[in-house]
């Protein structure tokens, strides 16, 4: 059965392959999303997610004239229509056609609004690493873009070695993020995750992770650290919007512990 979506503000049933053929978004990867959590028909987080969305809009020169009100209300609507009441609900902002061939001006970009079932959430994450090196400074690894190949490519091979998820490093081993998670350990009762000044996403529930364990007087700290500090690890987990907290049982086959306060990291961020 098809399902509603939302397509520049107007509910229709889904079949957009005219409109698909001059996007520069389907074509040449050129746009950004994000993708949410619904939960009992509420949108998790919707203002946080709609910021990012807008400032990745704005730094790609997107056209974005779209308010918070008026996305949340298209949102709803399609949320409705399709009986989502667990699921995921996408955002998503193309180029549209271009002015001029590869050209990063539009006359009117495309804004897309779908949701989708939500597959069963994992226990625990088997965790690899990716097998090739990735920028620590590339600007474009800070949003979420149409370009998601290389994350597609790193997860199914990493799949192909029983991992459920893999680490990006850059060429000096320094630890970036997961192909759709971000990444947190734990040593001498202290928690550890990526800098933001490295080039990877502003994650949402990461930040709402690092507020719960400040809360919790559990020290978190910001680092730029390697691939052998992971290894030494007492404990692992990853976050992303969808499932909230994953606890990591294996790093690169070999088994990990629970941290100790998980048991309060998932019960708050029961999805």
């Amino acid at each position: 059965m098809s399902q509603w979506i939302s397509w520049n503000g107007n509910l229709c049933k889904q079949d957009l392959q005219t409109s698909l053929l001059q996007d520069q978004g389907f074509l040449l990867g050129d746009g950004v999303f994000e993708t949410l959590r619904i939960h009992k028909q509420n949108i998790l987080f919707a203002q946080d997610h709609w910021q990012r969305l807008f400032d990745s809009a704005h730094y790609f020169s997107l056209n974005f004239p779209y308010s918070l009100d008026f996305i949340l209300q298209q949102s709803h609507q399609i949320i409705a229509k399709n009986q989502t009441e667990e699921g995921i609900l996408r955002w998503t902002l193309s180029r549209g056609r271009p002015s001029q061939r590869l050209a990063l001006q539009s006359e009117q970009t495309q804004l897309l609004m779908q949701t989708s079932s939500l597959p069963a959430k994992p226990q625990t994450w088997k965790l690899g690493f990716c097998s090739w090196s990735r920028s620590a400074d590339c600007p474009l690894f800070r949003h979420k873009t149409l370009s998601y190949l290389e994350n597609l490519k790193a997860l199914n091979e990493g799949r192909t070695k029983q991992f459920d998820e893999v680490i990006f490093c850059s060429e000096n081993q320094i630890l970036l993020e997961g192909t759709r998670s971000h990444l947190f350990w734990v040593k001498n009762h202290k928690v550890y995750t990526p800098s933001l000044q490295l080039a990877i996403l502003q994650g949402i529930t990461r930040k709402q992770v690092i507020d719960q364990l400040h809360s919790q007087d559990i020290e978190v700290v910001e680092t730029v650290a390697t691939k052998s500090e992971l290894l030494t690890a007492e404990s692992i987990f990853m976050t992303n919007s969808l499932w909230g907290v994953i606890p990591v049982s294996h790093l690169e086959h070999k088994k990990v512990m629970t941290p100790f306060f998980m048991a309060s990291l998932l019960k708050t961020h029961a999805r």
